[in-house]
């Protein structure tokens, strides 16, 4: 049998051992505090590689320490390494599943994969989480009209000015979406709403730029461009889209084109019409230009194919339903490779928290 004393010195070992592991774990979460300090001050510094090591290495020693793991993952994100950044704010939002913060950033971070559809639900939850927040829906807008939602962006974003009138973003944001539907007085409205808060944005100069080019008054798409370029001067959509002007032919064809496309056929047969005044004979255009025609009246693209097909002398052969489908496309003389539908498509601006 035990003696007292024997049992005492065992509990006294015992609660030796104790008060050592505690120790042991409270000397690590300590040190996993100050690599999480060091971490947040390279963050600061814009040394993104240094603040990753320090805040795995604040994991290695506090694994459940959020919020490291969220800092991690900003820092991954902003290191282009995109599949860490969601592998981390994936594990935070197990553990804190109405964070909203956490949700807006898979979010972004989806979008800037491409992955819109999770995009849209994750600022879905954000906005679940907190209905008050008009920057989640000013991201929703964004996700929504990268995937050519524009009626569903526009909404969004009218969400997010509804809770916060004067954010320049959302206007630029909702200006693009303007001129995307052809409601080009609306998009100058919103880009001189921009440029209302005391900002001399570049974005809202560019946006202006453009909608100015595509009414054709090219004196006034030059002005805002170059503006744009004193606010930014490595603008480089604000450049390629000044050599543009050079070349309004080229100008007109890829607005009309674009027009065209997204079934905005009075303004591509306006656009059209430009061209043709530059070039009476450009048969391409003028095929483009009835095919808006018929479109605009509602004729179906059988009976289009099939007028197209009554002369196929005239034609020079039968033309393919791709062809067809496909707005017309002019042969300019021109070495650019610039892509003006590339130039204009804006992506959106993103917030975070």
């Amino acid at each position: 049998m035990f003696s007292i004393t024997r049992l005492l010195v065992v509990l006294g070992l015992i609660g030796c051992i104790f008060v050592g592991n505690a120790q042991a774990i409270g000397e690590e979460k300590f040190l996993a505090k100050n690599f999480l300090g060091i971490g947040i001050k390279a963050y600061t510094k814009n040394d993104i590689g240094a603040s990753i090591y320090y805040f795995k290495e604040a994991l290695k020693l506090d694994s459940g320490m959020v919020e490291a793991r969220k800092r991690l993952g900003l820092a991954y994100y902003r290191n282009g390494m995109l599949d860490d950044a969601v592998n981390e704010y994936t594990a935070v939002a197990k553990v804190e599943p109405n964070n909203e913060q956490v949700h807006n950033m898979l979010g972004i971070i989806y979008y800037t994969m491409g992955k819109t559809d999770k995009a849209i639900e994750e600022y879905q939850r954000a906005i679940n989480a907190n209905p008050t927040n008009p920057k989640y829906y000013n991201n929703l807008g964004v996700a929504y009209y990268a995937g050519n939602s524009l009626d569903l962006s526009q909404a969004q974003y009218q969400k997010a000015l509804e809770l916060m009138p004067n954010d320049v973003d959302v206007h630029i944001n909702l200006g693009a979406v303007y001129h995307d539907k052809g409601l080009l007085q609306e998009s100058i409205h919103e880009y001189e709403q921009a440029l209302k808060q005391g900002n001399k944005n570049s974005r809202a100069y560019f946006g202006l730029g453009v909608v100015q080019a595509t009414y054709g008054d090219l004196k006034k798409a030059r002005l805002y461009l170059n503006l744009a370029l004193r606010a930014e001067p490595e603008y480089e959509e604000a450049s390629e889209m000044l050599s543009l002007l050079d070349n309004p032919k080229r100008l007109y064809l890829n607005f009309a084109d674009k027009y065209y496309r997204t079934g905005k056929y009075d303004l591509a047969i306006e656009l059209y019409s430009r061209i043709l005044k530059i070039d009476p004979a450009c048969q391409d255009v003028l095929m483009g230009m009835g095919l808006s025609y018929c479109q605009k009246a509602g004729v179906p693209m059988q009976d289009i194919m099939a007028g197209l097909y009554k002369n196929e002398d005239a034609n020079k052969g039968k033309l393919s339903q791709t062809e067809v489908n496909h707005s017309a496309k002019v042969d300019i003389e021109s070495n650019s490779e610039i892509d003006i539908c590339n130039i204009i498509a804006c992506k959106g601006i993103v917030q975070m928290d």
